[in-house]
């Protein structure tokens, strides 16, 4: 995935802008009921006013896992990623949860996924990856990942403080895509909030609740 001005070949581009120290830790919202970092090991599900759910979850390695379901639909798609903004693996479940056979698609980045800068405002991350499909074909992309500042999102009488991510995935003359994020700081993963393919229009969503996972 790509930014609309892909570096040089070489080694991926990271400019850090301002200081990290304090976004680097999650801490919880200032209300009893809202929901923070220390939600993630079970899981919360985030839905959206159109009624499509995700579900993100802190694996023990620390990854963010992230499982879209749309309103209506019984299938789901299940993906891995840092800071729930870059995603390195993902896979079609089918209506049991169980991953369907021919759909793991892999991202492999220059360094380990989790190593790459946690989201604040000024950050922006660049570099070129690669999709490894499960029929073994594989294809280039750039990805650009950049950081802004963002609005406090609120969500069921909760404020949540949100670095904004604009995703970049370059895929040279077969087109590329655009994503729009709002990483909530106080719980540690990212909420979508716009994708556009290019050529495409540009789909909106908001989140309307958190609550914590059933299982």
């Amino acid at each position: 995935m790509m930014g609309p001005n892909p570096p040089a070949m070489g080694a991926p581009v990271m400019r850090v802008l301002s200081a990290l120290a304090a976004l680097l830790v999650p801490a919880a919202p200032a209300a009893a009921d809202c929901l923070g970092g220390d939600h993630l090991g079970r899981g919360v599900v985030v839905t959206f006013e159109n009624g499509d759910r995700t579900t993100l979850r802190r694996l023990a390695d620390g990854a963010i896992e992230v499982e879209e379901r749309r309103a209506g639909e019984g299938a789901a798609m299940r993906y891995r990623s840092a800071f729930g903004v870059y995603f390195f693996e993902e896979v079609e479940l089918d209506e049991d949860g169980a991953p369907v056979p021919g759909t793991r698609l892999e991202v492999l980045y220059p360094q380990d996924p989790l190593t790459l800068p946690p989201p604040a405002p000024g950050i922006v991350w660049s570099g070129r990856t690669t999709n490894r499909f499960a029929d073994g074909q594989e294809r280039a992309e750039i990805a650009t990942v950049r950081f802004l500042e963002g609005e406090p999102l609120e969500i069921g009488g909760c404020s949540y403080r949100t670095v904004a991510a604009e995703l970049r995935y370059d895929w040279g003359k077969a087109g590329g895509l655009t994503l729009r994020y709002d990483y909530l700081i106080d719980l540690g993963a990212a909420v979508i909030r716009s994708n556009r393919f290019d050529g495409s229009a540009l789909r909106e969503t908001r989140p309307v609740r958190l609550a914590p996972a059933r299982k």
